[in-house]
C-alpha cells in the first residue's frame, strides 16, 4: 500500500503547503499595514439594517478610506466603479469576533467586526485585529462645536 517513500513525499507536500500558507498570510498582513499607513485598508462589509446603495446583506470586500464621520468604500480591484461614500453617525463600542462560517466566507485576515451606524441603517465592517481600533478612531465623528 504505502512504502516509506510515499509517506516521505506526503510529508514534504504537507510541509510545503503549510509553509506556503504562512508566507502568503504574512505578505497579506504586510500589505494591509502598508495600506493602513497610506490611510486606507481592506475590509469586508455588509448591510445589517436599512438600505445602502451598492451594498448587500452578504459580505463584500471593499477598499475603505475612513475619515472622521465618513466612510469611502470602493471595489478593491476596480477603480472608480461602485464607489460609495457613507456618512457615519456612530461606531458602536466594542467589537465582536467573526463566526467560523463568516471567516470562511470573508477572509482569514479579517477577525474583528465593528458595527457602524449611518443615516440609512447599520453596517458591519470586518477588519483585522490590529486595524479595529485604528478604524474606529478614524471613523468616529468629530464632536459638533457648541454654539453657546
Amino acid at each position: 500500500m504505502f512504502d516509506g517513500w510515499d509517506v516521505l513525499r506526503l510529508l514534504v507536500i504537507l510541509t510545503l503547503v503549510c509553509v506556503g500558507t504562512l508566507l502568503v498570510r504574512r505578505v497579506r498582513i504586510r500589505r494591509l499595514r502598508r495600506r493602513q499607513a497610506a490611510g486606507t485598508t481592506l475590509v469586508a462589509v455588509r448591510t445589517v439594517q436599512g438600505e445602502h446603495r451598492w451594498l448587500s446583506t452578504r459580505w463584500q470586500r471593499r477598499l475603505a478610506a475612513p475619515q472622521a464621520g465618513r466612510l469611502d468604500l470602493s471595489r478593491w480591484l476596480v477603480d472608480g466603479r461602485d464607489h460609495v461614500v457613507l456618512e457615519v453617525l456612530a461606531v458602536r463600542p466594542g467589537a465582536r469576533d467573526l463566526k467560523t462560517w463568516e471567516q470562511m466566507v470573508t477572509d482569514d485576515v479579517f477577525a474583528r467586526v465593528l458595527t457602524v451606524q449611518t443615516p440609512t441603517g447599520e453596517l458591519e465592517v470586518a477588519v483585522g485585529c490590529e486595524q479595529a481600533e485604528w478604524l474606529r478612531s478614524r471613523l468616529t465623528p468629530a464632536p459638533a462645536a457648541d454654539g453657546s
